[in-house]
């Protein structure tokens, strides 16, 4: 399948200028779109840039390193690939060709900042960029991140190709049409051997052994909360996430607390490799300490963990020296960790996208390193309205052509 999306992107790429490709989480949609760009760049045009664009540092590491591995096999040419994220400020060189990782809020800065050396980067970017790739596409309309695209767009000359594996923004009609409409409407998806699109592609790599079954189980908190008439109008008529306030809230209720510790106890019983999604920085802090009292080998990761610390706590997870990680907004996209079992909801989301994120973390299948099963535990609060395993990724379809 894989392969099959390859020959009709590079098909695609002759005619169109933009396209989204739509593959789900654990399908390998960075390493087959990488694959696809490279033999697309070193027949049409080896002397510019291919920019990678993603929003977090982890998903451009993940980037630079499949670029590594992958030019490292398909390369015909010594080549330099860029870090521009994080800490990573390097200086491009007058060749004015290679491949560029760039992260969106380098980018921004890059474009608003006044420094010569930094605008002569830009210049050669700008200049000879042929390919720009959008990870987490479904991110692209949003102001910032679009004025940075455009800033390195030459409308031209450069292909912009979009990756998501849930092409939309909620259930806002709008912005859905407005993402449709930054990609000309023009989608790939997985498609079978006679390259029909698969109805459910989840399904069809569930039943290949690409995904994980996912056993879903609901586990009710008696948590209550009574959302105020502001808060209902804007979850049902602007589709936004729960307030700091809601998830607050859930973060010190101690019953619900408990309940959480007694699943993953149960878990870690059976020796599973667990990943817990909580409600805030607090909760996740607080989760980490309930585990160390039940003599759990447990780590805890947030926004303000040190890069070196974070590596560790996964390294050391992957190993299966500690058994749950618990993390709060760092590990929906850009971490690969096959062996992950089960995967706790503590945090509830009215996002299709991100659930699905937090559930792609422990959907990865045999035939990719992964497991036949994984259990997926949601903690059930009084607050409704939930997206299924299923619904981030077909909900949108019917925005495309």
């Amino acid at each position: 399948y894989q392969y099959r999306i390859k020959v009709q992107l590079l098909e695609n790429l002759k005619n169109n200028d933009r396209v989204i490709l739509h593959m789900p989480t654990g399908s390998g949609k960075t390493k087959t779109s990488i694959e696809s760009i490279l033999d697309y760049w070193k027949v049409n045009n080896p002397t510019s840039f291919i920019v990678w664009l993603a929003h977090t540092e982890e998903l451009c590491e993940q980037a630079f390193e499949k670029f590594q591995e992958l030019w490292s096999l398909r390369g015909q040419s010594e080549t330099k690939i860029y870090r521009l994220f994080g800490d990573h400020n390097p200086i491009i060189d007058d060749k004015k060709s290679g491949i560029l990782i760039i992260s969106y809020k380098k980018l921004y800065n890059i474009k608003n900042s006044a420094h010569d050396d930094i605008f002569q980067n830009a210049s050669k970017i700008k200049q000879n960029s042929s390919i720009i790739i959008l990870d987490e596409a479904h991110l692209t309309i949003a102001p910032t991140f679009n004025e940075a695209i455009e800033y390195i767009n030459n409308t031209d000359r450069t292909k912009i190709i979009g990756l998501s594996a849930t092409p939309g923004r909620g259930i806002n009609d709008e912005e859905n049409r407005r993402l449709a409409s930054f990609f000309n409407e023009n989608k790939i998806s997985l498609s079978d051997s006679s390259y029909n699109e698969i109805e459910d592609p989840i399904k069809y790599l569930q039943d290949n052994n690409y995904l994980a079954q996912i056993e879903a189980k609901e586990v009710a908190s008696n948590f209550t909360y009574e959302l105020s008439g502001d808060e209902q109008n804007a979850i049902r008529s602007q589709f936004v996430d729960f307030s700091d306030n809601i998830l607050k809230a859930l973060a010190d209720d101690e019953e619900r607390n408990l309940c959480i510790i007694a699943q993953i106890i149960e878990q870690v019983r059976e020796n599973k490799s667990i990943i817990v999604f909580a409600c805030s920085l607090e909760h996740t802090g607080l989760l980490n300490e309930l585990c160390s009292l039940y003599g759990i080998n447990s780590a805890a990761i947030d926004k303000d963990t040190s890069n070196y610390q974070r590596r560790l706590n996964i390294e050391r997870y992957k190993n299966k020296e500690i058994n749950v990680l618990i993390n709060y907004g760092v590990l929906t996209t850009g971490f690969d960790a096959p062996n992950t079992e089960v995967v706790i909801i503590a945090r509830p989301t009215m996002s299709p996208t991100l659930y699905q994120q937090m559930l792609g973390r422990g959907i990865r299948g045999v035939k990719v390193g992964g497991n036949r099963k994984c259990t997926l535990i949601d903690i059930k609060d009084n607050l409704q309205g939930l997206p299924d395993e299923r619904r981030g990724f077909i909900m949108y379809n019917n925005y495309w052509n």
